[in-house]
């Protein structure tokens, strides 16, 4: 949006592309290295994950349950699930029941945290030290990003509500920073209360759909398309925003039964299209991103265009 012409643009497509086939390759190559190890060597895939109860210890443990040579499931020593688990992920089964080992054992099994797939690969499958690299690189890149990220929480604030309101422009440095130390709090105390799950990927295809189904009409038009016009961009942007966050809350059942506000209104549903078949799982960025851009093209269309002055001076 702020290069000066087309030739910064087309220079920039081959850098531009090669960093994204690298960034989704790269995952893409992973996911499956991941996928083939754990298939040879988790034991996770070669045998049941039980919920044992140690009576000495007074705890529960889990353990992988693997067939002996006459067919009936025995302890496999030392074989511990390479997940991270807790009661909630566990979805309980009455199958098997018995006493192993002298202790009592009933069989569940375990949904897994995805969250946890790469950090065990990178643990179990590579040496330590590449974990130790792998850790710093990490490091470095999330350092990287926060500090751009709460860099621009604060100037949002600070530019983008204080200064818009009061009409003091130019004065909101303070308010810049107390905005960066709001961001860090936040971010600090969400970090801490939303651990177990997989909130990461969660919040990821979250995030980057909201930003597809909000600005991804809008930005496009304003690179390409000179009808375009401000009040369709705005209508876009809060129609996308609204039609995700109104599928977040009551349409996907993960989601929407995870934050708890459809289940007032339904009566316990995690979803108000739950008698419907796939409608809730369906993403909402399915749903959002084609409203929004149909929303840009009609009230651009019925909006009144930009002056040739100001489109020279974008088009030029």
């Amino acid at each position: 949006m702020t290069v000066k012409s087309k030739r910064e643009l087309n220079r920039a497509v081959g850098v531009g592309g090669l960093f994204i086939l690298i960034m989704t390759g790269v995952a893409f190559t992973v996911g499956s290295l991941s996928n083939a190890y754990f298939a040879q060597n988790g034991p996770i895939l070669k045998g049941r994950v039980v919920k044992m109860l140690d009576e000495e210890k007074n705890q529960a443990v889990l353990q992988i349950m693997a067939k002996d040579e006459a067919g009936k499931w025995a302890d496999e020593e030392g074989k511990m699930a390479p997940v991270v688990l807790c009661e909630a992920e566990l979805e309980q089964s009455a199958i098997d029941a018995g006493v192993v080992g002298g202790r009592s054992i009933s069989v569940v099994y375990a949904k897994g945290n995805p969250d946890q797939i790469i950090p065990t690969y990178i643990t179990s499958a590579m040496p330590k030290w590449f974990g130790l690299v792998f850790l710093l690189t990490l490091l470095a890149a999330a350092m990287s990003t926060l500090s751009s990220q709460f860099h621009t929480v604060g100037t949002s604030i600070g530019r983008d509500v204080y200064e818009q309101v009061t009409g003091r422009h130019g004065r909101s440095i303070g308010v810049n920073r107390a905005g960066i130390i709001l961001g860090i709090v936040i971010a600090v105390l969400w970090s801490h209360y939303a651990r177990g799950g997989y909130i990461i990927a969660r919040a990821t295809a979250i995030f980057f759909g909201l930003c597809a189904s909000a600005f991804l009409p809008a930005f496009v038009g304003g690179l390409f398309w000179k009808r375009i016009t401000r009040a369709g961009a705005i209508a876009s942007i809060v129609s996308g925003f609204a039609v995700t966050s109104f599928w977040l809350l009551f349409v996907k059942a993960k989601e929407a039964g995870a934050i708890g506000l459809v289940q007032k209104v339904t009566g316990g549903k995690d979803s108000i299209l739950a008698g419907h078949p796939n409608w809730p799982t369906v993403d909402p960025l399915v749903v959002a991103l084609p409203i929004s851009i149909i929303v840009v093209v009609v009230v651009s269309l019925l909006t009144r265009p930009s002056s040739e002055e100001h489109l020279a001076k974008c088009f030029d």
